[in-house]
């Protein structure tokens, strides 16, 4: 990774961590802002019916007034209970705030406490006066008001609320209720499941409903954020928060309950009663489980609900059971999960926005938020999971401004570390051309006095300076983008590009282009000629593409590649059990093109047998699969490629005369890249676009390419724009230099000066220090730090084994010391150099033998060769082989 990538990545993760601590530490600012987008996940989601085993009968306004008033007559109480015990309701839970007598004669009140006694499946409910966060200490249930006798064991506690002055149903109806419950709401609109301390806590209304609706015993469970409710038949999961309390999924808003007014309901029943009426739904109680609550404007309270509707508060325990029925409870990511969601984010941000592509970087970044949001809403309509949003596209919007203005500040110092580095390299080049022409003055005196030794001295250095001169020169070129058409930013004008061949019009591909427009009419055969990677299947699929049969397959072979058995059947095809392997019947590629074209590359390759076969197919368009016996025509036009000389071949009886004449109807000649060099800056651009579109080249580095001979034409040049591309961006830079460039493409700009002299001259003007290394790469433009590191080791084995292998004279020789001087006069340098030169015999000689024979000995010192330039492989392999025969101690 490189220290830009670092950087990038410290700035992000920066900007990320103090995201996350925000989100720690003030979550208020976030939870508003989620909170409010949760009723637009609910829309998208849509509506849907709650459980219809639950039910809803309503005292309504409607029904008050028509029952004489309120507070109703508790006889009316009396009858709907008593009737939903005849109709086989599994449980009933009334929520009707029966605290006090009521102004209803006290035998009404004795008759609802009789029937809520025989009953035996009643929940009645109360609420408490005040609540207050959990961790106050447990001082017994008779602090909370709350009877002990209807608490339950809860194994393993939990983070409840703690409630004072609880509300109580009269203790009549109480002596003979089957549960009891709170019916408490958080200013969040949450329910707490329980209330009180641990270990007599008092639950939910609606919990204890949907506990007596369990038939057996039922082992309660609250571990790890979830409370488990579980008897022999299933087990019901409930989820619940840090204070103890639940949020509840809303499936949908009132029209979603199912509910039958509770006069409507007692009607029904009478009329059931009397006179034996069929049964209508508000009577199909049995097996339900039914709630009586108050709804009616002023009598009860009513909650807003994600549908834009109000919600009574006893549906809200329908939904407890309902979601509980269903395992549908909503369910938060917990802050660990947002924290990871955040640090992938911003690692995805600090690689993705870099200079030169903070665009691509930016639209990436939010297409990951975009994803992320459209996911969110189906796991919220799937599995009810609640993704966060706000947070991160906060933390989104953040690291894209934090990251915009670290990639600006960074494209800045850039520059001005180039420009600073040009004018530094400018102002030596002005300080030799100064020398120069000092040493021109003192050339021309000393050859009018005839010091000819003198002049000649001086006629050399001034040629080392003018060629450091031009060096330097280059090295400043290579700081400046192209400027020319091509190198990476927009086409040229004269630039086309067809069928993805890019040329210039005026330029030897031009008249290529036009001959193919020409002959892509026809039928006929067409042999395409040209080097390798000079794009010869670009040319086969272009003449596909602009002839009828475009739209048609378009198959391409290697004849090349495959040997003739296999190239026979993967041109023809061949029968099941034809040899060994042929499990099935396949068809050929001939098939496969049916009426498109075949595209046969490296046709010069084939074999004379498989040519004859070839040659049957091009006559009357017939074959046989391998195996066959079935004649099978096709009508693909065939179009073959070689970079051999087939005519020559033809001469030499390697190839077919009958097949050449028959492939050659109509030729097209492809000429190699160093022919087009009009097109070289052209294509260079094309691929530095494909691979990065915020990259450019050096005017060095185009210069190089116009100069190299690109043995493996356009592939070849792809290959090394992909490869400088990846060099440069590791590094952090948006310019592609000559160092980026492969050591044969570089060097055609290096001058005809030694490259291993120019390395051992640049050390020494630095002495030799522990970055010499690093500044040599950097002076002499076109060099990593690894090649100049090679470069003085191979000076170091030349300069040992040209001193007959004594090292105090090659310390000398490489440091340009007197080699009889005194060794203190060398200074540092020369303890540098000495040691260098020692780790380096130490290393080369690693697997020298004496008992070895020199062949054993050279094989497996062959790892010792790679990547030392070849011009030093023979100082090598003699330092080898003197160490093996004992001339010199390792």
């Amino acid at each position: 990774m490189t220290r830009n990538v670092i950087e990038r990545a410290k700035v992000g993760m920066t900007a990320v961590l103090c995201c996350i601590a925000f989100y720690v530490f003030a979550p208020g600012f976030f939870d508003g802002v989620e909170k409010g987008m949760l009723p637009w996940l609910y829309r998208v989601r849509g509506e849907g019916p709650v459980d219809t085993s639950v039910v809803v009968i309503a005292l309504t306004a409607d029904d008050i007034d028509a029952l004489g008033g309120f507070p109703v007559k508790r006889s009316y109480y009396a009858l709907a209970v008593s009737a939903l015990r005849d109709l086989g309701a599994r449980v009933v839970g009334i929520d009707l705030g029966l605290t006090d007598p009521g102004s209803s004669a006290p035998e009404y009140n004795d008759l609802l406490a009789s029937v809520i006694a025989s009953s035996g499946n009643v929940v009645m409910s109360g609420y408490f006066r005040s609540l207050s966060a959990p961790g106050v200490t447990d001082t017994g249930a008779a602090a909370t008001g709350f009877p002990g006798r209807f608490t339950h064991g809860v194994a393993g506690g939990g983070p409840w609320r703690m409630g004072r002055h609880f509300t109580l149903p009269l203790k009549s109806f109480l002596e003979g209720a089957s549960g009891l419950g709170h019916t408490n709401l958080t200013d969040e609109l949450a329910l707490p499941l329980y209330i009180g301390p641990p270990s007599a806590p008092a639950p939910l209304f609606s919990l204890e409903v949907l506990r007596h609706s369990i038939s057996g015993p039922v082992r309660i469970t609250a571990e790890g954020g979830t409370l488990t409710l579980a008897d022999t038949a299933r087990t019901y999961r409930i989820p619940y928060d840090g204070n103890g309390d639940v949020e509840l999924n809303f499936t949908g808003g009132a029209r979603s309950l199912t509910t039958y007014s509770f006069l409507d309901f007692l009607r029904a029943y009478d009329e059931r009663v009397r006179a034996g009426a069929p049964h209508a739904p508000e009577t199909a109680m049995k097996d339900k489980t039914v709630l009586i609550g108050v709804v009616a404007g002023g009598r009860s309270p009513f909650v807003d609900s994600p549908f834009g509707t109000l919600f009574p508060a006893v549906g809200l325990h329908a939904l407890f059971i309902d979601n509980a029925l269903h395992d549908r409870f909503l369910r938060r990511a917990p802050q660990a999960g947002v924290a990871l969601i955040l640090l992938l984010l911003g690692a995805a941000a600090s690689v993705m926005i870099s200079p030169g592509r903070a665009a691509r970087g930016v639209l990436g970044v939010f297409s990951m938020l975009g994803f992320y949001t459209a996911l969110s809403f189906v796991l919220f309509a799937n599995a009810s999971f609640v993704m966060p949003l706000f947070v991160c596209w906060f933390t989104g919007a953040v690291l894209t401004v934090t990251m915009l203005m670290f990639s600006h500040r960074l494209s800045g110092g850039r520059i001005a570390s180039l420009e600073e580095e040009k004018l530094r390299i400018l102002g030596t080049v002005r300080e030799k051309e100064l020398k120069i022409e000092t040493l021109r003055r003192e050339f021309e005196s000393l050859r009018a006095r005839g010091d000819d030794a003198r002049t000649t001295q001086l006629g050399d250095q001034i040629e080392e300076y003018r060629n450091e001169i031009a060096r330097l020169t280059q090295l400043s070129d290579d700081l400046e983008p192209f400027r020319g058409s091509g190198g990476g930013g927009p086409p040229a004008a004269g630039a086309a590009e067809t069928f993805g061949i890019v040329y210039d019009r005026s330029g030897p591909m031009a008249r290529v282009i036009g001959l193919i427009e020409k002959l892509a009419a026809s039928d006929a055969t067409v042999l395409i000629t040209g080097e390798s990677g000079s794009g010869k299947e670009l040319v086969a699929r272009a003449i596909h593409e602009s002839s009828p049969r475009r739209g048609k397959p378009f198959v391409a072979v290697n004849c090349g590649a495959l040997s003739e058995t296999l190239l026979e059947s993967e041109l023809f095809g061949h029968e099941k059990g034809a040899f060994t392997g042929a499990i099935r019947e396949k068809q050929g590629r001939f098939g496969v093109a049916g009426e498109g074209t075949i595209f046969l590359d490296e046709i010069g390759e084939t074999t004379e047998s498989f040519q004859v076969k070839l040659l049957r197919v091009l006559q009357d368009g017939t074959y046989e699969r391998v195996g066959g016996t079935v004649t099978l025509t096709s009508s693909a036009r065939v179009v073959t490629a070689t970079n051999r000389d087939l005519k020559g071949a033809v001469e030499s009886k390697d190839f077919r005369a009958d097949l050449y004449y028959r492939l050659n109807v109509l030729a097209v000649s492809i000429p190699p890249l160093r022919e087009r060099t009009e097109d070289i800056p052209l294509l260079a651009g094309s691929f530095l676009r494909e691979q990065d579109p915020s990259m450019s080249v050096s005017g060095s580095v185009m210069r190089a390419f116009g100069s190299y001979a690109w043995p493996g034409n356009v592939r070849e040049l792809q290959s090394a724009v992909t490869r400088g591309v990846l060099l440069a961006k590791a590094e952090g830079r948006t310019l592609l230099r000559l160092r980026d460039l492969p050591d044969e493409i570089g060097s055609v700009l290096r001058g005809s000066g030694d490259t291993g002299d120019l390395v051992v001259r640049s050390l020494r003007e630095k002495g030799f220090s522990r970055s010499a290394i690093s500044e040599t790469a950097d002076d002499l433009g076109g060099f990593n730090r690894g090649t100049v590191a090679e470069y003085f080791r191979g000076a170091c084995f030349e300069a040992f084994a040209a001193e007959g292998f004594d090292k105090r004279r090659a310390v000398a020789r490489i440091g340009g010391f007197d080699p009889a001087g005194p060794a203190a006069a060398d200074g540092d340098a020369a303890d540098r150099i000495g040691k260098k030169l020692t780790e380096y015999l130490q290393n080369a000689t690693e697997f020298v033998d004496r008992e070895q024979p020199l062949g054993t000995v050279l094989e497996r010192s062959k790892p010792k060769f790679k990547n030392l330039p070849k011009k030093y492989h023979g100082a090598l392999e003699r330092i080898i082989t003197a160490a093996r025969d004992g001339v010199w101690k390792p």
